[in-house]
């Protein structure tokens, strides 16, 4: 051992007991806490048997279920005069209509209060849509569905329909693939929401989840207003029987100079003109999907590859398609946030393996793919012995990490997970649990463990991974900052890592308001040199401070989300996760910027 080693390992070992006391242990008999606010994460429930059962797939339908209620938010009621005046009531703002209230996970009716509608518009168009994380999911996800007094139309002659922003936040949810979110949005719009940006979102959230019905009635509204009508009348057509008239229709469409060749090779076969193979498709947009699968034609493997997200999930979920490719499409797409955890699971659970491939897992997990995951999931599931459960599921949530897919991996093993008991002869893989726990939410899961690990403080395995762990117990609040424990941890980071990984800590800490010593910061510069970090949007961040401060909540909610990106845990430098967890923490909005801090932290590998 080394004399730098012999040092961390020797102050992981004196800090034990003041870590132990930072995090402490959850009270006996409380509820587990979530740390992401308005979410119903779809998590199998914890088993209650040793060794928890597999479940068959579940034909779940797509999409989180936690929509709300339908209601109509209303202007407050003036207080403080016995006069009754009866004005007329105009039409309805659609853009106001939402499918979550605050009791219900929503921002608040009064959220876009002190912003102008044109400022609304450009945020919500400019959000990021797809996302595999987590904490920003949640967050965008709540700002679309949030029933809020939609702002007004401040700029002198600026001129936007009522629809404006109810078609904007459809097709925000189109693209992070909410087909549940498009429906019940659509639905609560009624009639007089319509129009044809919001039909389209309906019609093609309509075809992925299988109603076909729901879809072609559309079609008769807005025919001929442009191409996408036509494409998807001949659909209707040919899954009609109507093969001739789909026939005419292909002819149209091609005299109007529609330039998309997937769409019209998928069309050509579906209506008997050509008989060939379908090759060299691009991405499918939910019409020319719903055609393919009407051919009943395989998914190019590269189709599937760069499919959106609810592509994915209608990919996972459709009869037919072959096990593997089921598999891989439906882990993406619960990364993705569009597929329930349950629905995944199922998949994992019903994954066929030989007896041999089970005792001797390596030769599956060696591959590294969908297949290697559900191998360890089925192995931890059914495992008694609690150390042989414990080494699964590390391997399981370590593959997870090195696909890109650990929080995927830590829902999908959440049962399995909270199963196990803390036990001393568990301390060498407590450190992934942990890491585990708290990737899939369940941070009083992960203090217990954290708990536990400071009792055992004359084990070095139990010291070095409490004193490794304690950043993330921090920021998902279990802990407080502590400077001393700080040191220890940074003491024991790679030494190309501590510079970038320190001042990633010091800043979350900041903006959740730890009070993080000059002392400290002085000791960082120099050493915090920018990789491959960015920033998704500079004038977002610029403007983000401001917005939080006047108290502009959906205002700041959107710039911090437009500041991180959509790939904002994974490449965000601290200079913009900083202020982003920092304005929403101003904002009341206290869980969520812990969430977003703890899915940074764990993104990047601590």
């Amino acid at each position: 051992m080394t004399a730098s080693a012999s040092r961390r390992r020797t102050a992981a070992l004196a800090l034990a007991p003041l870590l132990a006391a930072a995090i402490g242990v959850g009270a006996a008999g409380a509820q587990p806490r979530t740390i992401l606010p308005g979410s119903q994460p779809s998590q199998p429930a914890a088993p209650q048997q040793t060794a928890p059962q597999q479940t068959a797939p579940q034909q779940t339908a797509p999409g989180p279920s936690n929509l709300g209620t339908t209601r109509t938010p209303q202007p407050p009621r003036p207080v403080g005069s016995d006069t009754v005046t009866v004005k007329s009531l105009g039409a309805p703002d659609m853009s106001s209509i939402g499918t979550l209230y605050s009791d219900q996970g929503g921002l608040g009716v009064e959220m876009w209060q002190g912003s102008d509608r044109a400022t609304a518009e450009a945020l919500l168009r400019a959000l990021p849509g797809a996302t595999r994380s987590t904490s920003l999911r949640v967050l965008e996800r709540r700002l679309l569905l949030s029933a809020a007094q939609a702002p007004g139309n401040l700029m002198t002659g600026a001129s936007q329909s009522a629809t404006d922003l109810l078609a904007i936040r459809l097709a925000k949810l189109g693209q992070m693939g909410d087909t549940a979110g498009i429906i019940a949005l659509a639905k609560a719009a009624g009639p007089a929401g319509g129009g044809a940006a919001t039909d389209r979102a309906a019609a093609d959230a309509a075809l992925l989840s299988g109603d076909n019905k729901s879809a072609c009635e559309k079609v008769s509204t807005h025919v001929g207003e442009d191409l996408y009508w036509l494409k998807l009348q001949l659909y209707c057509q040919a899954v009609s029987g109507e093969t001739a008239a789909a026939s005419v229709t292909l002819s149209l469409l091609r005299d109007q100079g529609l330039d998309d060749q997937t769409y019209l090779a998928i069309a050509s076969v579906l209506t008997g003109e050509q008989r060939g193979k379908l090759e060299k498709l691009g991405p499918l947009d939910p019409v020319a999907f719903a055609m393919l699968r009407a051919t009943k034609r395989p998914i190019p493997p590269e189709v599937a590859a760069s499919a959106s997200p609810a592509v994915l999930v209608a990919i996972a979920t459709a009869e037919g398609t072959p096990a593997d490719q089921r598999l891989a499409a439906a882990e993406v797409a619960e990364a993705y946030g569009a597929l329930p955890t349950e629905t995944l699971t199922g998949l994992y659970a019903a994954e066929s393996f030989t007896e041999a491939e089970k005792a001797g897992p390596t030769t599956v997990t060696s591959k590294k793919n969908a297949r290697a995951a559900a191998l360890l999931y089925q192995l931890a599931v059914n495992q008694n012995s609690p150390s042989l459960r414990a080494e699964y599921l590390k391997r399981g949530l370590e593959l997870g990490r090195e696909r890109g897919l650990f929080a995927t991996a830590a829902r999908a093993n959440l049962a399995p997970l909270k199963a196990l008991e803390p036990g001393s002869e568990l301390a060498g893989q407590s450190g992934m649990l942990i890491r585990g726990l708290l990737a899939a939410g369940d941070v009083e899961a992960a203090r217990k463990w954290a708990g536990a690990l400071g009792g055992w403080r004359s084990d070095k395995a139990a010291s070095e991974t409490l004193t490794q762990a304690w950043p993330l117990l921090m920021l998902a609040g279990a802990a407080d900052y502590d400077d001393r424990a700080f040191e220890a941890w940074a003491a024991a980071q790679d030494a190309k890592l501590r510079g970038r990984r320190g001042t990633l800590v010091l800043g979350l800490a900041q903006g959740l308001g730890q009070p993080v010593p000059a002392a400290r910061w002085n000791a960082m510069l120099g050493q915090d040199t920018a990789a491959d970090e960015t920033v998704a949007s500079p004038s977002a961040l610029l403007r983000l401070p401001p917005a939080a401060d006047g108290k502009r909540k959906a205002e700041a909610v959107a710039l911090a989300l437009i500041a991180l990106g959509a790939e904002g845990n994974a490449k965000a430098s601290p200079a913009a996760l900083g202020p982003a967890v920092s304005g929403l923490a101003r904002l009341g909005l206290t869980q969520d910027a812990r969430a977003v801090a703890l899915d940074a932290a764990l993104t990047r590998g601590l």
